[in-house]
């Protein structure tokens, strides 16, 4: 009987701490959600789009998105970011980088606060997904 309890227990604390949230998150347990993204990025000054413009998803703790769901602004200026990372709650933001390839270049960075909506809830560790559209980010020369 004590070896079956034993057994029962081990199987058990085995299964709890063997479990993890089905997910992409870089580590097992770590809360995840889905960010679909878009917009346009263009010259402050002339409202010109840029091209090859890099928009990353990040937040006000300095957590980024991998770099690589970053988006590459288009050659009408326009950007997309579909990208599985960390919950970023009310502090999400996008930094819009010049690389030096954009054209009138080079641009400041800029950092643009978004407010994505819940689009679809989740389960477990997978907060759900959130969506933002016609996001508008104008860059200034330096």
């Amino acid at each position: 009987m004590v070896k079956w309890l034993l057994k029962a227990g081990t199987v058990a604390l085995g299964s709890l701490l063997g479990s993890a949230c089905g997910s992409t998150a870089s580590e097992y347990g770590v809360p995840n959600a889905r960010y679909k993204l878009d917009g346009t990025v263009a010259s402050r000054a002339t409202a010109t789009p840029l091209q090859s413009i890099q928009v990353i998803l990040g937040d006000s703790r300095g957590f980024v998105s991998n770099p690589e769901p970053a988006g590459a602004a288009d050659s009408q200026g326009r950007w997309s970011i579909d990208a599985t990372r960390l919950p970023c709650d009310s502090s999400c933001q996008l930094v819009a980088h010049d690389p030096g390839d954009a054209p009138g270049g080079p641009f400041a960075d800029a950092v643009v606060t978004i407010d994505p909506a819940r689009t679809a809830s989740g389960s477990g560790c997978n907060e759900g997904t959130f969506e933002q559209h016609g996001i508008a980010i104008q860059l200034d020369k330096k």
